[in-house]
């Protein structure tokens, strides 16, 4: 009976005794984390890590296939309600012509023609030296008696278009292929690879529904958005500390709410137990 008494007394102890305060560890860890990771962002990385060249070893088919899915996402974003994070250009084949996507979702369309002068694209510096010297650089071949009709270089086409609708991004805040350009592969950009040749081969996906994406979790996708504004050179400049503060607090209050879950289960349970022994 002695021996029973001293062990529920120590139990009763165990449980009155306050917790460790850990909380100080937390936000030493988050502070650490952030800073850390904002360090490396801005002054850690040399110029060929922020302009990272594609790796030869790696087949274009990844990179393509991790653009479309970048751009999946971007849509269905939209289509939900949720803002987007990228903005982006795209040459149709069909059309012969780009179109541009900006942030809420509006297309812009520009299709050159080169029978007609047009004074905004005269003074462009990249492309006006493509409009004055169209018959060397842009026509297949000269109009004649016999053939009337004029054929533009589709690779000359596409490549003026693009510098025509560069201008609509010039700042390039938000382009994704500037985001892309330095991105490495990961191993899930191979796993989408694989899924997207394999659906697209054996014709098992429908693409009208977009069948041969894989989705991406809101939380990775907003997770990432986050590592993306930590850049201070990023799109979001004048709210980057804001930005820092209001995620930390989100974090640290989402890991504090399920540590306090945890420790009124633990209380519980040891209560239960005192209780019953």
């Amino acid at each position: 009976q002695y021996l029973r008494g001293v062990r529920k007394i120590q139990k009763l102890n165990l449980i009155r005794t306050p917790r460790y305060n850990y909380y100080n560890h937390i936000i030493a860890f988050f502070l650490v984390w952030y800073g850390t990771s904002y360090v490396k962002h801005n002054f850690m990385q040399s110029e060929y890590e922020v302009r990272k060249q594609p790796n030869i070893l790696i087949p274009k088919f990844v990179y393509k296939v991790r653009r479309e899915h970048y751009i999946y996402w971007e849509i269905s974003r939209l289509a939900r309600g949720f803002p987007k994070t990228f903005t982006y250009s795209n040459w149709d084949d069909q059309a012969k012509m780009m179109y541009h996507v900006d942030m809420d979702g509006n297309m812009a369309f520009e299709k050159l023609n080169f029978k007609e002068e047009r004074i905004d694209l005269l003074d462009n510096p990249l492309l006006g030296p493509y409009i004055r010297r169209k018959d060397k650089f842009v026509f297949k071949n000269k109009p004649d008696a016999k053939n009337k009709e004029v054929k533009y270089s589709e690779k000359m086409l596409e490549e003026a278009s693009r510098i025509a609708i560069y201008y609509l991004n010039v700042h390039k805040r938000y382009d994704l292929d500037n985001y892309l350009h330095y991105k490495p592969i990961t191993m899930m950009d191979w796993v989408r690879a694989a899924y997207y040749g394999f659906m697209t081969k054996t014709h098992l996906a429908d693409r009208y529904r977009n069948q041969q994406f894989l989705p991406k979790h809101d939380f990775f996708y907003n997770y990432e958005r986050r590592t993306i504004n930590l850049n201070l050179q990023g799109p979001d400049t004048l709210k980057h500390f804001q930005n820092m503060i209001s995620w930390a607090l989100f974090d640290m209050k989402f890991l504090l709410k399920k540590l306090e879950s945890y420790e009124e289960t633990q209380r519980l349970k040891e209560e239960a137990e005192a209780m019953s022994s």
